[in-house]
């Protein structure tokens, strides 16, 4: 498989060069990206200012959390923001690579521009730490921000293992 910033994203045949253009590519469509083995580094933030943030039913996962490996080498507030109902996240490392920074690694939130659901949200077999870079907490669930209300109920972190910040 060729991955290209050119190819449509939409099979492994025309698989995208990064996550970011994954996620331009599909919108807030309900799918999963499936990533493969090696480093994926982040080295913009998205428009939320995280590297990655999933919507309503959306999913990312890696070949293992020994295998796929998210670098983040810039500043962002989130890793990965489930900012959605039943979004999942599994099978990956992520971690701060020189230069970056992050807040928290994994969690739930909801914008902070009206109430929402971010509720039966998974995160499953995870490795999270600083790595060269910096991250003050492994995970969140929210609410970060305490203007709107934020449905956060029955999200799971199953086998989600954090080292090495500053936080828990």
């Amino acid at each position: 498989v060729l991955f290209r910033s050119s190819n449509d994203g939409l099979s492994m045949g025309s698989a995208k060069a990064t996550i970011a253009g994954a996620l331009a590519a599909i919108g807030s469509s309900p799918v999963s990206i499936q990533l493969g083995a090696g480093q994926w580094t982040i080295s913009a933030a998205d428009s939320n200012g995280n590297a990655v943030t999933l919507a309503i039913f959306q999913k990312i996962r890696g070949l293992s959390r020994y295998l796929t490996n998210i670098s983040i080498v810039t500043s962002v507030t989130w890793g990965i923001l489930c900012g959605g109902s039943a979004c999942e996240v599994s099978d990956l490392s992520i971690g701060c690579g020189t230069g970056g920074t992050c807040t928290y690694g994994v969690g739930v939130d909801v914008p902070n521009t009206a109430d929402g659901s971010a509720e039966t949200c998974l995160f499953e077999r995870l490795y999270i730490g600083s790595g060269l870079g910096t991250m003050t907490n492994g995970v969140a669930i929210a609410p970060i921000y305490t203007t709107y209300n934020a449905d956060v109920s029955e999200v799971r972190f199953w086998n989600v293992n954090v080292d090495v910040t500053t936080n828990a």
